[in-house]
């Protein structure tokens, strides 16, 4: 069994925020969508609308719903509104191949949440503690089992409205409470299969009800959830059961299914997609959103959508040169580095070529860029290019321009797929692993030629911003401080 509570629905909007659709505001659908969007407004700073009046002005328009694919079906009417772009997203899904523009998690069913445990279709197989679930607690002076307790019992103010027929009713009241129990579930609408009641001997204690409730859940495999308030209680009945629990004074939960985070987050509305990645430690650092250019999709691709057994590193390799293959249903697709954003419509930059890439004014050659980066890193990696370089001369391979990977335009052909498994192939081959010379040299020997976009050309639809570079300087200088502390607790050890 699945279950969430609106603590749990908060840790996921948080995670959503940095997969937004770039929009003026949000709604939520009556009556599941309203928390989310209060949520989910509350933690971007986007305004919150009703969704039956829109107000004019609104341009982008994301509908929300907790757990429904059914929001875009339903509200589609709200697309059709001139100058209106309407989005679609749900908290909670099934599957995140819903058609809906962005899923915070997958939610499997069988599932319940803290806003539906009285109204779900599942309500006929969950059993309910009563006292605190249905009505308040008894006061502890109203616990004496006398007069003062038969009042209680017959004027307790119900907690919740109950729309569903219920399950079982599981309590700790004594037997010869039946009737009087009986008659309040009736007075307040409480529709009940069947109302499971402690023996007369039974001893009030917390381990006493939890050990009748947990007997109760033997009894009944086909019970999916037990309902608890005392928080005491509702540890104990899962950690002797071991079946699903939640308390609903604090919707802790045990024993439950976790959510999973969407293999895919954005559907598809047009034909041609910029994306970006961001793996490792540069998630951190990356762009909450942005707005893609007219006619383009925009996707983030991070280390969770990449092959585990990469490393961060290889993970973003692998997103750059495989994109024909990552996102077949695109026609086309622009990557561009996680430094760069879209600030215009790149259309002008692209060209006709089947793949365009990004080149040096002065026309670098991928020897010589891997000169560069052996430099510019640390002495010792020159070892690994000049044996790079020299093995790959060996086997043939001229030196031939360099093109920058940076920006890489390519329209999912056959020709273009068959390049890039050539590109991904000699990547692994590489000593050391880049992505520039290993696309070099499967132009060459496919004897494929990129379109190309200078620097100036790109700076027209593309620009640069210092996110990266300022991360990987912080990365650095932590790691060089790091490194001074262990040398420095190492020689205070030695001089010990």
């Amino acid at each position: 069994m699945f279950y969430a509570g609106y603590g749990d629905m908060w840790q996921v909007i948080q995670d959503m925020t940095g997969r937004m659709p770039d929009v003026d505001a949000i709604a939520g659908v009556p009556v599941s969508g309203l928390a989310p969007a209060g949520m989910l407004s509350a933690a971007t700073g986007i305004k919150c609308v009703p969704l039956e009046a829109v107000p004019d002005g609104v341009a982008r328009l994301l509908v929300i719903e907790d757990a429904s694919g059914f929001a875009k079906m339903r509200e589609q009417r709200l697309g059709q509104e001139p100058g209106r772009d309407v989005f679609y997203g749900a908290v909670y899904a099934c599957d995140a191949a819903l058609g809906l523009d962005i899923v915070g998690a997958v939610a499997p069913k069988p599932r319940i949440f803290t806003w539906n445990l009285m109204k779900s279709d599942k309500c006929g197989r969950i059993a309910y503690d009563l006292d605190g679930v249905l009505c308040r607690d008894p006061m502890p002076d109203e616990i004496d089992y006398g007069p003062k307790y038969d009042q209680f019992i017959d004027t307790a103010k119900p907690l919740r409205i109950v729309r569903s027929v219920l399950g079982w009713i599981v309590t700790g009241r004594m037997e010869r409470y039946r009737k009087a129990t009986e008659a309040w579930l009736v007075a307040h609408g409480v529709r009940y299969r069947e109302l499971i009641m402690a023996p007369d001997t039974q001893t009030h204690t917390m381990e006493a009800h939890a050990r009748h409730k947990t007997a109760f859940l033997a009894d009944h495999p086909e019970c999916l959830l037990f309902v608890e308030s005392s928080p005491k209680q509702a540890a104990r009945i899962a950690e002797i059961s071991g079946r699903p629990v939640v308390c609903t004074a604090t919707e802790d939960h045990w024993n439950t299914t976790a959510p999973a985070k969407p293999q895919c987050t954005f559907a598809k509305r047009h034909d041609r997609l910029i994306y970006t990645i961001s793996t490792g430690a540069y998630e951190q650092c990356a762009a909450a959103t942005q707005a893609p250019a007219p006619g383009w999709d925009f996707r983030r691709v991070t280390s969770a959508d990449c092959p585990a057994y990469l490393s961060p590193k290889q993970q973003a390799a692998w997103a750059k040169i495989n994109g024909p293959r990552i996102f077949p249903e695109y026609e086309s697709s622009l990557c561009i580095d996680d430094d760069m954003e879209v600030a215009g419509d790149p259309d002008h930059i692209i060209g006709d070529a089947p793949m365009t890439t990004l080149i040096r004014e002065k026309n670098a050659t991928w020897q010589a860029d891997l000169h560069l980066v052996g430099v510019e890193r640390i002495a010792a990696t020159m070892t690994a290019v000049n044996t790079e370089i020299a093995r790959l001369t060996r086997a043939g391979f001229t030196d031939s321009p360099n093109y920058m990977t940076g920006i890489v335009h390519r329209r999912h052909t056959s020709e273009v797929r068959a390049l890039c498994d050539e590109w991904w192939y000699w990547y692994g081959q590489s000593e050391t692993q880049r992505d520039q010379p290993s696309l070099a040299v499967a132009c060459q020997r496919l004897g494929f030629v990129p379109g190309t976009i200078t620097e100036q050309q790109a700076a027209t639809a593309i620009r640069h911003d210092s996110r990266k570079a300022t991360r990987e300087k912080t990365r650095i200088i932590a790691c060089e401080d790091a490194g001074k502390r262990q040398n420095h607790k190492a020689k205070r050890k030695g001089d010990r």
